[in-house]
């Protein structure tokens, strides 16, 4: 259990003061360093009240972190405006919760792997002083974070002659797409226009082979618990039942180019019909002591992972394309898995016919036929599936916990070039260590390069996961001995490289 109070005096005056004339005096002190975002989610300024990072097994009965002052003045509390945040949890492992954590004065109760769960939203009470509740806080881990702490399982399940897992309670599963019997359905003729330009654009039908299932909550004694199980549509005990296909939420959506050459996204406005698949297999789930077989989050298609309009992947003309003769960049239907949270994509599960020449119809004598969008440049992204690591296996040595300081530092860095970042960016630092006690110390130059034909969203957790590979994947003897090395694809190539430097 714990409790905290901010300083009162805080943020005045702003750290780095009253101590700017002793900060970097010695070649080990810290960088002081705001970050791109706002206070709000850096912490910039104030202090943290609980730091939970890279750690795994940790159980809060419950936590009361207030910031009761803003210089002093106690007008900021009941606005949730005397900090931007008080808890912050990073790259954790399994099994870190947080039960009844009530906080006060922050505009975020916590953020997580960069995340916020704003105070406004979970506000216990509307009367002086606001505090805010969450009653069970399930921490994301590996990097990932997910408040509703969905437990992904394995599609291995289904190669088994008794589908079955284990978890533990109260386990909120996501199971994998079931592969059933095919079905078809009529993709619904679409009339687009531009001023007197009209057209209508003629679909291939839709073959669905695995189906999309509802996601399962199950509690120990079996009880329909609302409350922990909100959103969730199915509530049981762990014994055997037949899961549900989920309901598509819409249309996959399809492009066309008009007669000013635009390329537009366009998809039906009527629902998708509802599924009459009935699943003829039985899932067994036990208890346990962990979560098995688990799977990595949107690695395999689920509506969670995209936004509307979902959008097909591009052909094998196009860059970034594949082989595959249907169109598609591979035979998972989408380039990027890793990516799904973050592009339109769609998987094989739903997979319509891209718009060809001749598809589609003009239905008034003024208008031109849509055409294909083959010619739209789409810079490909790097795909993590492709990754290939070379580890030094020589040279500096240096700490695990100095190679992840390392890259948080230089992600946070890239988001102040965000502007200047896509093809054929280079950005390169140096971050000096101090030695324990030693005579030298460890300069951790750390690099990003995109190829000249493609392309990066920024995205902080990425570049983390990215700069990790080399940590994780060189020096398995232990957690430290670290000599770096680099990581490539097909679009980047991401380096982490600790050197020896004389300090004086």
């Amino acid at each position: 259990m714990l409790q905290t109070e901010s300083p009162y005096f805080q943020p005045t005056p702003s750290p780095p003061a009253p101590f700017w004339n002793s900060v970097g005096i010695f070649p080990g002190d810290p960088t002081f360093i705001c970050g791109h975002q706002s206070a709000a989610l850096t912490g910039c300024g104030d202090s943290w009240s609980t730091i939970i990072q890279g750690s795994q097994d940790i159980f809060i009965a419950s936590a009361g972190v207030y910031s009761w002052f803003s210089t002093y003045s106690q007008t900021c509390i009941d606005k949730q405006e005397c900090q931007g945040a008080l808890v912050r949890l990073t790259n954790n492992k399994a099994n870190v919760r947080i039960q009844n954590l009530v906080t006060i004065g922050a505009t975020n109760m916590v953020v997580m792997d960069g995340q916020g769960i704003s105070a406004a939203s979970n506000l216990n009470v509307n009367t002086h002083p606001f505090w805010s509740l969450i009653t069970n806080l399930d921490v994301g881990h590996d990097g990932a974070t997910d408040f509703t702490e969905l437990i992904w399982i394995d599609p291995v399940i289904w190669d088994m002659a008794q589908p079955s897992f284990t978890c533990v309670p109260p386990c909120h599963v996501k199971l994998p797409p079931y592969p059933g019997p095919t079905s078809t359905v009529n993709y619904p003729l679409m009339t687009v226009s531009s001023g007197t330009w009209t057209s209508t654009i003629t679909q291939a039908p839709i073959t669905i082979s695995e189906w999309i299932l509802e996601t399962v909550t199950i509690l120990a004694d079996g009880s329909d618990n609302k409350a922990k199980a909100a959103k969730r549509d199915v509530h049981q005990g762990f014994t055997a039942f037949r899961p549900i296909a989920a309901t598509t939420p819409y249309w996959p959506a399809i492009a066309y180019t008009g007669p000013n050459g635009e390329r537009t996204v366009t998809s039906p406005s009527g629902p998708f019909p509802t599924n009459k698949i009935v699943i003829d297999k039985d899932i067994k789930p036990w208890q346990g002591y962990n979560d098995t077989p688990t799977y990595k989050p949107c690695l395999y298609f689920d509506f969670g992972c995209v936004t509307q309009p979902w959008m097909v992947s591009p052909g094998p003309e196009e860059p970034g394309g594949g082989n595959s003769d249907d169109g598609y960049a591979d035979d998972s239907g989408y380039d990027n898995p890793e990516d799904l949270l973050f592009t339109c994509t769609i998987s094989q599960r739903l997979r319509p016919t891209i718009i060809s020449p001749g598809t589609s119809s003009s239905s008034s004598s003024t208008s031109s036929t849509a055409t294909s969008t083959s010619s739209i440049k789409i810079l490909p992204t790097g795909d993590p599936s492709l990754n290939q690591v070379t580890c030094y296996d020589s040279g500096e040595t240096t700490e695990n916990q100095r190679m992840l300081d390392s890259a948080t530092e230089f992600c946070t860095g890239l988001a102040d070039n965000i502007a200047a970042i896509g093809p054929g960016y280079i950005h390169t630092t140096s971050k000096d260590f101090d030695y324990n006690g030693g005579t030298g110390g460890v300069r951790m130059v750390t690099s990003f390069y995109i190829y000249p034909n493609c392309t990066w969203k920024y995205n902080m957790q990425e570049c983390q996961r990215y700069l990790k590979v080399p940590d994780d994947s060189c020096n398995c003897s232990g957690i430290d001995g670290k000599q770096g090395g680099y990581v490539k694809n097909n679009c980047y190539e991401w380096r982490m490289d600790p050197n020896r430097y004389e300090k004086w």
